[in-house]
């Protein structure tokens, strides 16, 4: 059923921004959640066990700063500084807190229930504590429960969709952004067409649409497990993306609504509830006998509604045991099985899962009674926005098994843990700089912007918040080990044989950056600056969707002491993309000029400030009088323990032999014997705010007729409507539709029977180079103009023409970023990859490899603006359609998804035979000239192929792919030029 000329609700769009820090104009319940939200994890303000004293260590000697002169403001005037009671360190109690656990070993043949449920009126009460609420959670807790179980098991899921009618609506022809009309005084829609005249309702969609619609429709995803995709044999689901578990109401709609004309349960859907079996191991006749232990994460996948159910809480940790755990137990505590809960044997050894999210109700639910509600994130660590605490004894080793849940393009964090205690909050008035330093900053009208947003504090043994520089932050890192990514141990080859071992963390890489990210341009300046940005000591980078094992031990107190605290912190990072260096140049611009417009202003500028997660608190305690102590821990004896227990076939590192096309094989044929299977995949587009506008004369439209000049008119922005100057000979600008923005994977947008999708043969390995032409476009930003609508002024601003070049030439030439770059995080279902490279390109747009040795991951961010990651892997056990996609979410429904299909058909596989493959000793340069699997974009091409938009899944014109393009002239394409 069509709807004509219905109200604009733009749901589909209304997170228009994943990765913009234009999408969190203020702190959300800032001033009510922690009065709301006090309880046991409330660490500052609280009073455990009565006392009312600062619970901090002896006071901390300040690091000498390193950070360079030339660049540093005055201090401000020392002032009265924010305190607050907190309670006695050596009565300090335990309260670490993780969801309850499901165990299918102990409940042979029996099923775990997911309820997904909705809350239309959240509060306080959701979950372990969000007091932004989930809109969406399972079973009514965020996160959901956690599934232990061991590799030759299986998981039995029923999962039940308990959400309401799919009440929301999507436009299903041309149309632009409806997140961008611009909102006259008196509320009404102006400009480029207000209103849509072709919606289709999301409970008869359907189909896999991409962009965001039908959020009341689920499924289940198992991310990280090698198991089937799609249906087991008997026809039960195993880790299916494809279903859609649609809301009982749907059905029922469809069967009373008298304009409804298509089947009643459509292809691919379930109505209120789907049966799982994810077979581990033998017991689905894997070759892998026993699923190799991990962490990993289940959560649903349901294209057009991932984004809106994930970001709101919807996910769970799934735990597989196994060889390597009972080896490290047995090290540790003397016995293979143990709870992992509880403190155990000498060194009072435990697990402790750690979920960082940060959770968002990005949405007004058009499907709730309730709407309105909205709100910004809230970080949070197993559902929990105010840090536990967690006890040690000094010697006391633990193993965390880390998960960054986040799926928005904020979610990127450095993993530490720092000596002292922090906090993430608004400076007060008259704040000082720790010990007394001098605060660095490149942009001097900075700093009073910065003191309306949340920063990382350090708070000193009064309580007084101090501000850090880098050379503090660095100077109070803790050691770390690593153990696993993505839930794989780490892996390296020892001479012939591959091996587990255990990674130290620690290294010579200085943090070239300022606290405040004034200065992001020294990160791209040389490879030095590049690897230290990516690699810095005692910490761990983490994308979206990565998870991390570390070894922790607690540190030794020194004479007197009797008690030291420690902070874990998911510390927020700018240089993931272009946000806070565009945002730092529009500021520095327009307050020299003495004219900063109202939207650059606080509190929506969010300047310079990534969020920092405080994720928990650790008290390390003298043990009681008369306590044994432990003896001195061995690390290198975990390492031993660890390297001893042998790599299955299945994680050995894929070498060249593995790629090689030999004469045996099924595949082999005349000229392909001794060549490689290799295979390209591009990511492109922008997906942000800021994406750019194009005159008319520059546009052509295809269709299957083939160019015309035609440009259809809701596609026309007219800037002279608000007072904006008009682009020269046009009275309008082009911009790209709305659920067909430019975010694609091999230039076209998902589509689940693309026959050119990637297809690799049964039981071969390949090896990918995955590319992100997501690139920057840099230009000029307008002066502002005084007497028009501010929105006209932000649109004209956002949408800029802008043209590719590097960061250097654009420095040179005084341009400034108009449409961000972003860094895309990879995925891959079923299978994990042995990551070689990682490029990210400098100043210049070299190619510099940051990535220190292989590993296995699922989840890889590719580096914006030309960057490419090379990695090989390999599917040896089954056919059938998965998908690689990525993962920050809103991207992955709006169509930066792509199906790849397991073959063992000869006809069907599509890999590019290649007579070179690469090695991780290779310069870039040598990479880029192995052959056409490896051969970059010119920046030119890379702008081409963002300025496309290709969508073959769009209901609108199924059969008629939307693409819309620079022409080139005369043969050769040619971009705007300043």
């Amino acid at each position: 059923m069509t709807k004509k000329n219905k109200p604009l609700t733009p749901h589909a769009d209304e997170v228009r921004d994943p990765d913009s820090q234009f999408t969190e104009q203020s702190e959300p319940q800032d001033s009510e959640a922690p009065k709301k939200g006090l309880n046991r994890r409330n660490f500052l303000g609280l009073s455990l066990a009565g006392a009312a004293v600062p619970l901090v260590s002896n006071p901390l000697s300040a690091a000498t700063s390193t950070e360079p002169s030339s660049v540093v403001v005055e201090v401000q005037a020392a002032g009265t500084c924010n305190t607050c009671p907190v309670p006695t360190p050596a009565t300090a109690a335990e309260t670490w807190d993780e969801p309850w656990v499901w165990e299918p070993g102990k409940w042979p043949g029996e099923t775990l229930h997911l309820n997904v449920v909705e809350h239309q009126t959240p509060s306080t009460i959701v979950g372990l504590g969000n007091p932004g609420a989930a809109l969406f959670s399972y079973n009514g807790a965020t996160p959901g429960p956690t599934i232990r179980m061991k590799g030759d098991e299986t998981l039995r899921v029923k999962l039940f969709n308990h959400l309401g009618l799919n009440q929301g609506s999507t436009p299903i022809g041309l149309d632009t952004d409806p997140a961008y009309y611009i909102t006259a005084n008196d509320g009404s829609k102006l400009g480029y067409n207000a209103a849509n005249d072709n919606f289709k309702e999301d409970w008869e969609l359907g189909e896999h649409v991409n962009g965001i619609h039908s959020i009341h429709t689920t499924n289940l995803h198992t991310h990280g497990l090698h198991v089937r995709p799609g249906l087991n044999t008997d026809g039960t689901h195993s880790d299916n993306i494809y279903l859609r578990v649609i809301p009982q109401e749907d059905l029922e709609k469809r069967e009373t609504d008298p304009d409804y004309n298509g089947d009643f349960l459509l292809e691919g859907e379930q109505t209120g509830e789907a049966q799982y079996e994810f077979r581990l191991g033998k017991n689905n006749g894997h070759k892998i006998a026993t699923h190799p232990p991990g962490t990993h994460w289940y959560h649903p996948h349901s294209h057009g509604s991932t984004n809106m159910e994930v970001a709101s809480g919807m996910a769970g940790f799934l735990v597989v045991e196994g060889d390597i755990d009972y080896a490290i137990n047995k090290y540790m505590t003397g016995k293979e099985h143990i709870d992992t809960t509880l403190k155990t044997g000498n060194y009072g050894y435990r697990e402790r899962l750690m979920m960082l999210q940060r959770v968002l109700v990005p949405s007004s639910d058009q499907d709730s009674a309730r709407k309105g509600l909205k709100t910004g994130a809230t970080p949070s660590t197993n559902g929990s926005p105010t840090a536990d605490i967690i006890t040690m004894s000094p010697g006391d080793v633990e193993r965390w098994r880390v998960l960054n849940g986040s799926v928005d393009g904020k979610g990127y964090v450095r993993f530490m843990v720092l000596e002292g205690q922090w906090v993430s909050e608004k400076p007060p008035k008259g704040v000082k700089t720790l010990g007394g330093k001098t605060r660095p900053t490149a942009l001097p009208n900075l700093r009073s912007q910065l003191n309306s947003v949340k920063q990382l504090l350090y708070v000193d043994e009064s309580g007084t918040r101090c501000l850090p520089t880098t050379p503090d932050i660095e100077s109070r890192k803790q050691q770390l080990h690593q153990l696993a990514q993505d839930g794989v141990t780490l892996v390296r080859q020892n001479g012939a044989n591959p091996e587990y071992y255990v990674k130290d963390l620690k290294n010579d890489n200085q943090n070239p950056l300022y606290q405040d990210y004034s200065n992001l341009e020294a990160c791209y300046k040389d490879p030095q600056s590049l690897k230290a940005c990516y690699n810095l000591s005692n910490e761990l980078y983490m994308s979206p969707a990565q998870r991390a094992d570390f070894i922790f031990k607690a540190p030794a107190l020194a004479a007197g002491e009797t008690t030291k605290v420690y902070t874990i912190i998911a510390k927020g990072t700018a240089i993931h993309t272009e946000n806070e260096q565009r945002l730092m140049q529009m500021f520095n611009k327009y307050t020299k000029k003495g004219k900063t417009p109202a939207y650059m202003q606080p509190p929506h500028n969010n300047l310079g400030v990534p969020g920092d997660t405080i994720m928990a608190y650790i008290v390390v305690q003298q043990p009681a009088a008369g306590t044994t102590s432990p003896p001195a821990f061995d690390m290198n004896g975990l390492k031993q323990a660890v390297s001893g227990v042998p790599v299955p076939e299945y994680l050995y590192p894929i070498t060249p032999s593995d790629v090689q096309i030999k004469s045996g094989d099924k595949d082999a044929k005349s000229g392909n014997v001794g060549k490689y299977r290799t295979r390209q995949v591009t990511y492109s587009g922008w997906g942000a705010a800021t994406w750019p506008t194009f005159l008319p004369a520059d546009v052509t439209k295809f269709n299957s007729s083939g160019p015309t000049p035609a440009i259809d008119p809701k596609l026309i922005w007219n800037p002279s409507d608000f007072g904006v100057p008009k682009p020269p000979g046009s009275d309008g600008r082009v911009l790209a539709p709305t659920s067909t923005k430019t975010m694609a994977i091999d230039g076209k947008k998902f589509n689940p029977d693309d026959p050119k999708a990637p297809r690799p043969l049964l039981d071969t390995s390949e090896e990918w180079v995955v590319y992100n032409q997501s690139i920057s476009l840099f230009g000029d930003f307008p002066d502002p103009t005084p007497g028009i609508i501010p929105g006209a002024q932000a649109f004209d601003i956002d949408h800029r023409q802008g043209i590719p070049t590097t960061r250097a030439d654009a420095d040179a030439k005084g341009l400034f970023i108009t449409t961000r770059g972003i860094d895309h995080p990879f995925h891959i279902h079923t299978n994990p990859f042995w990551l070689m490279r990682v490029e990210v390109p400098d100043e210049n747009g070299n190619l510099v490899n940051i990535l220190p040795e292989p590993t296995w991951h699922d989840v890889m961010w590719i580096p914006r603006n030309g960057g490419r990651i090379v990695f090989r892997s390999r599917f040896p056990d089954f056919v059938g359609k998965m998908v690689n996609h990525c993962h920050i979410l809103q991207h992955e429904d709006n169509g930066m998804m792509q199906e790849v299909m397991i073959t063992q058909s000869l006809k069907k596989t599509n890999y590019i035979p290649n007579a070179k493959i690469s090695s991780e000793s290779m310069s870039s340069a040598q990479v880029s000239n192995l052959g056409a699997s490896y051969k970059p974009d010119t920046p030119t091409e890379a702008y081409r192929r963002c300025s496309r938009v290709m969508d073959m899944n769009h209901m609108d014109s199924p059969d008629l792919p939307l693409a819309y393009e620079y022409p080139a002239k005369n043969g050769v394409f040619d971009p705007p030029t300043f």
